[in-house]
């Protein structure tokens, strides 16, 4: 901002170091502020401007001390500053503005996934119930995918679909190892290949 440079320019030759140090942009680390209050502190610094040099204009100090009117300041870059304040001010929301926008997007979202809840739960739904028995295999795809939907797709949800395998197997060993045919991981027959497995033990006369 030129204007703060001029006043911390007069200020330091009036020997004002108050004044110097308040229009001292980098002292007051004007550019590492949030947005909503750089306006303010650039509003402050062009008001303090506007009283000196008003002040200057009315009563001229004493011949020999410093004057700022001759800073190369003048009422038009008074006014163009105040401008460029006020339009940035506007365009800049306040802090407690973007909490009550930031509010009411989430508000939006959740009645937008409870519209989404809404669709699947009475209409998908409802128009999947005669493919339970009519497509089985169709059915049960869409159940799985509703979960996914339902959870939210993480990967944590992913993985309680993951097959079991045996805690007790190497990381090295062999495919076959985690999941043995027709058994279980723990090598034993399943109840239903075990009955097919005596049955036809019997029908061979073992």
């Amino acid at each position: 901002m030129e204007i703060a440079g001029q006043l911390c320019a007069y200020a330091a030759t009036a020997e004002e170091k108050e004044l110097c140090e308040f229009a001292d942009l980098e002292a007051t680390h004007f550019f590492s502020l949030p947005d909503s209050e750089m306006d303010d502190l650039a509003m402050k610094v062009h008001d303090k401007a506007e009283e000196v040099f008003n002040a200057h204009t009315a009563t001229p100090p004493a011949e020999g001390s410093p004057n700022f009117t001759e800073y190369q300041v003048n009422t038009e870059k008074l006014l163009a500053l105040h401008g460029l304040i006020a339009a940035y001010a506007k365009v800049v929301p306040s802090p407690r503005e973007a909490a009550v926008n930031i509010s009411a997007a989430v508000d939006t979202l959740e009645g937008i996934k409870d519209e989404q809840r809404q669709v699947f739960e009475l209409r998908f739904d409802k128009l999947m119930k005669p493919f339970k028995k009519s497509a089985p295999d169709f059915f049960a795809k869409y159940e799985k995918a509703r979960l996914i939907v339902e959870r939210g797709g993480g990967k944590e949800k992913a993985a309680t679909n993951a097959p079991n395998v045996p805690k007790d197997v190497p990381k090295d060993a062999p495919k076959d190892a985690a999941a043995p045919k027709n058994g279980t991981p723990n090598g034993e027959l399943t109840p239903p290949v075990r009955e097919v497995t005596t049955a036809v033990t019997s029908a061979n006369g073992g």
